[in-house]
């Protein structure tokens, strides 16, 4: 085998000469080689395909999680800001109930040790919550913490519920406010000068409330009526017996609504004013007795139920 050299200078050439094994050698190194660069350049070609193609699928998937980070975020805080109403709406809820707890219990002229709705509905505890870190988990204790006040406030307000059942019905049956709607005490009990003629002073039983002919009259309290029908001197009169020693009369009806024995509520339609028996004018001529004794109408006619409203009651009359 023969390799031939070309030099520049003076056109000249020169021989090499490889014999056998070597030339075989020789020529596999070459071809060796060029492969080796040929591979290697294929090899590092791919490898910057590859890595620009990955480097956009990196910034692709970079791209989605980020929009997914931020979507998520998003509805983390559209929650928090979503449980953070609802937590205010239940405080402001709670404070409502036990505003209402207190007033009715001062009502009540309960102790306000035992039904105290004072304390506050605290949010996170007495610390409040931090928006900023942990909200979901604190949010948990806060829900306990309501939770415990809520079924505290329910227990207080049913045993309140029971005492007020129990004053209201001790109310039905006590006399208590107006016999009318509308009307001017026109006598008062006690000592008078005699009104039918003659001189001097006679005791005057009850309590006068002038008025127009036909003014509806009603009950002080619940009972059951144990005269309806005329007597001399009161005329049309109605008298209820309403138990525990307590009865009153209502006198000078044009016409009584109730007859004997029937039970009525408290603020019932029982009579229309007249001027029957001995009177000067239409009125009503109202007694309170207890234990058979007539007492001093005033302070009761004056006086009004902490539970029962009699005047919304007896409205559904006119």
């Amino acid at each position: 085998m023969q390799i031939l050299i070309f030099r520049e200078k003076g056109n000249k050439s020169s021989t090499i000469r490889i014999n056998g094994w070597i030339g075989i050698l020789v020529i596999t190194i070459l071809l060796a080689s060029c492969t080796l660069i040929i591979g290697a350049s294929s090899y590092f070609y791919g490898v910057k395909i590859g890595y620009k193609s990955l480097s956009n699928e990196s910034i692709t998937d970079l791209n989605f999680l980020k929009n997914q980070y931020n979507s998520l975020q998003g509805n983390y805080e559209a929650k928090k800001d979503f449980y953070a109403r609802k937590l205010a709406l239940i405080q402001s809820e709670l404070t409502r109930l036990n505003s209402l707890g207190n007033k009715v219990a001062r009502i009540a002229n309960l102790d306000r040790k035992k039904f105290n709705f004072d304390s506050p509905a605290f949010i996170g505890g007495t610390k409040g919550v931090d928006y900023k870190k942990d909200f979901f988990y604190q949010l948990d204790e806060v829900f306990e913490e309501i939770l415990v006040e809520i079924d505290s406030t329910h227990d207080q307000l049913n045993i309140l519920n029971k005492i007020i059942d129990e004053i209201q019905i001790k109310e039905q049956f006590k006399p208590t406010g107006k016999p009318v709607l509308k009307g001017q005490i026109s006598s008062m009990y006690g000592y008078r000068n005699k009104v039918f003629g003659g001189k001097g002073k006679d005791f005057h039983k009850g309590i006068d409330l002038a008025g127009k002919t036909g003014n509806k009259i009603f009950t002080l309290a619940s009972g059951r009526v144990s005269f309806s029908g005329f007597k001399k001197g009161y005329g049309y009169i109605v008298e209820i017996d309403h138990g525990n020693g307590w009865k009153t009369r209502y006198a000078h009806n044009s016409k009584n609504v109730v007859e004997f024995g029937e039970f009525v509520k408290k603020g019932s339609l029982i009579a229309l004013m007249g001027d029957t028996g001995h009177s000067t004018g239409p009125h009503v001529h109202l007694e309170i007795l207890k234990n058979g004794k007539a007492i001093d109408p005033y302070k009761y006619i004056i006086s009004k139920d902490k539970f029962f409203n009699k005047k919304i009651f007896s409205e559904q009359f006119e």
